[in-house]
């Protein structure tokens, strides 16, 4: 069996589940596997954790595309 270790990218983050949700689910719409880290310590309280945001990462070769989907995604979502 042969692994393939392939590094990950930091393309975001928040403190909210929501908007995590929502933009790891856009990037996967464009094709790009992205993925969330730190979902369960920041469940730990009510409203988020500004001190244990939710990272969401992508593969080392897709960073460039999924930093221009998320700016897509922000022009397209309204801010609070």
């Amino acid at each position: 069996m042969v692994y393939c270790i392939v590094p990950l990218k930091l393309v975001y983050r928040t403190s909210d589940l929501s908007e995590a949700t929502l933009i790891v689910a856009y990037l996967k719409s464009y094709g790009i596997d992205a993925q969330t880290f730190d979902e369960q310590s920041n469940n730990l309280s009510p409203g988020g954790n500004i001190f244990a945001p939710i990272r969401i990462v992508v593969a080392d070769y897709d960073l460039e595309q999924a930093l221009k989907y998320i700016k897509m995604y922000q022009e397209k979502t309204p801010q609070a």
